[in-house]
């Protein structure tokens, strides 16, 4: 009132009745003050007719302030003033866009991110700056907010995470988790009055201890305690962190949500791009016996993996990229330049035509070249595998032209904890069972094409194993040195998350995409890589049992059937 008397005083007249806007005047003029549910316009006020006479209003005269839900339809917002001029948008806030449970959805999240940037940061126009302000609180790993703190795409996003505690006390595991949380949490539950004297008790022996029990702590805002059973902000945090838990604490609190004991372990990108060996680029180990490629066909590019491995199933990474070659450390699929439309020969006309010379060119290129181990023998790629996802039959008329056993097509399954594993498949002549694979005939007898068909999520989850692995281990995955860094390869790693489900008696990390969707293309490879020298024998001391190639038995005949013969 006292600070704005211009917007105060002007709505107090209204006295809470919209219907005395349209005739509220001052100093003769109408104000033209608006109140609604969709929102307010603040009153017009001149403070002398010299200032009506040159059109100086007080600051905020005229100002609109519309809300809605963050679902609701925001775009084309307008506001025309009473002369006729249509007004845009030109700031927004935006007030907790997430809930705990569309945090937890990859759709919705999705989906509300839409909303923010194709909507809301688009409505104020193209001859206008806009600015927006979201006030949020992260809370689960890889939702809006986190997306918006931390991901390279949302670099307009400047963001600031505001912890309740910037540090903490040097005495919480000592004082404060030991006797003052025992004195706190010791009650009677039977009794209503009981938890109350626990919390006197507790602050109490707060009061007598504070010296030693505040030394070394931070907090974010030194009054933000409860004054009448707390006596800081630093007790305030702490009670929260007791009472309510580490997982509230961290995410409500400190901005810090926790990873989900759901959650599997994926490894960040930083942490898979510095697994680095002493090896160069194309360059094998004299210990590698064995050397696998696959392919991941796409309309632009075609990704590929090569890997060398021990017969532990200790693996390095030789080789990866895009054909046609991008002549760039770091591209993604959308603005990629060099396609396979663009290189390929003049009478390829069609997206087929390029993608069937791409793949004759990557693996002519890759089967050709002599593998050099660091000792001086040489390895060529024995399984070269080619995902047949995407452009089945021209994968399928693509490997049987190669008329060898080396290349073959490849379809991943995403077998779930609730599905039925490939080792309990019923099994029919002709087929071969490994490691979480399956190798089958063609459903069409005119492909004359043997398939590999993959439990994706098994051997995703081993492709992180392996990068986890302490080096030296059997398993553990390796890259090639490299002084610009593997950071293509790490986010590509990066781009899925698992969970951890459990059914039919067995736990599986499930994996999924994240969110904004970034290119995952080199982790399928790598997955198939792992494929593929299963397929070669080549095993993790443990599994033997589980990955012996294990082809169908001949059905017996039935008595019912011999009788009719």
């Amino acid at each position: 009132m006292v600070d704005f008397p211009e917007i105060c005083l002007p709505i107090l007249a209204v006295g809470g009745k919209v219907q005395r806007c349209d005739s509220q005047t001052h100093m003769g003029r109408r104000t033209f003050i608006e109140w609604s549910g969709e929102g307010i316009v603040l009153p017009t006020i001149y403070l002398s007719d010299e200032d009506h006479a040159a059109g100086r209003t007080t600051p905020a005269s005229g100002a609109v302030i519309k809300t809605a839900g963050l679902t609701a339809a925001s775009r084309g917002t307008k506001h025309k003033t009473p002369d006729g001029t249509n007004h845009r948008c030109a700031f927004a806030i935006v007030d907790d866009p997430q809930t705990d449970r569309s945090a937890a959805s990859i759709p919705q999240t999705e989906s509300r991110m839409k909303v923010i940037h194709r909507a809301i940061l688009q409505s104020g126009g193209h001859d206008t700056t806009f600015s927006a302000v979201i006030n949020a609180t992260p809370i689960e790993p890889g939702d809006l907010v986190y997306q918006l703190l931390t991901l390279p795409e949302h670099v307009a996003w400047q963001g600031e995470r505001i912890p309740m505690v910037k540090r903490m006390p040097d005495a919480l595991d000592k004082l404060w988790l030991g006797r003052y949380a025992e004195i706190r949490r010791r009650f009677d539950r039977t009794d209503p009055n009981d938890r109350a004297r626990a919390i006197r008790q507790s602050t109490e022996y707060y009061r007598d201890h504070r010296a030693e029990m505040d030394a070394g702590a931070e907090v974010s805002w030194e009054h933000c305690y409860e004054i009448e059973h707390e006596v800081s902000a630093i007790q305030h945090a702490i009670n929260i962190l007791i009472d309510d838990g580490e997982d509230v604490f961290s995410s409500e609190c400190q901005m810090e949500p926790l990873e989900d004991e759901a959650r599997g372990a994926t490894l960040d990108a930083d942490a898979i791009a510095g697994r680095q060996n002493h090896l160069k680029r194309y360059e094998l180990p004299v210990e590698a016996t064995h050397l696998t490629a696959f392919l991941d066909v796409h309309d632009k590019l075609l990704y590929y993996v090569v890997r060398a491995w021990e017969p532990n199933f200790t693996g390095y990474v030789v080789d990866y990229g895009a054909w046609p070659d991008q002549k760039s450390r770091h591209f993604t699929m959308r603005s990629c330049r060099r396609t396979l439309m663009a290189v390929a020969p003049k009478g390829a006309k069609s997206r087929d035509a390029a993608i069937y010379h791409g793949l004759g060119r990557l693996v002519e290129q890759l089967l050709t070249r002599e593998w050099q181990q660091a000792g001086g023998a040489s390895l060529s790629i024995g399984k070269l595998l080619i995902d047949s996802g995407y452009k089945t039959d021209l994968v399928y008329r693509f490997c049987r032209a190669q008329n060898t056993t080396v290349v073959m097509p490849s379809k991943g399954v995403s077998i779930r904890a609730a599905n039925k594993p490939f080792s309990e498949y019923e099994r029919r002549p002709g087929e071969i069972y490994g490691e979480h694979w399956r190798v089958i005939p063609s459903s069409r007898r005119a492909d004359k094409v043997r398939v590999v068909h993959v439990d994706t999520n098994y051997w995703k989850s081993r492709v992180h194993a392996g990068f986890a692995a302490p080096t030296g281990e059997p398993g553990a995955a390796t890259l090639w040195k490299a002084r610009v860094g593997h950071r293509l390869f790490g986010e590509h790693l990066n781009a899925q998350y698992s969970v951890r489900t459990q059914g039919r008696e067995r736990t599986v990390d499930e994996w999924f995409e994240r969110p904004n969707h970034p290119d995952d293309h080199l982790f399928d490879c790598d997955a198939g890589c792992h494929v593929a020298a299963s397929l070669l024998g080549v095993r993790l001391p443990g599994t033997e049992h589980e990955g012996r190639m294990r082809p169908a038995r001949r059905a017996r005949p039935t008595l019912m059937q011999l009788a009719g013969r």
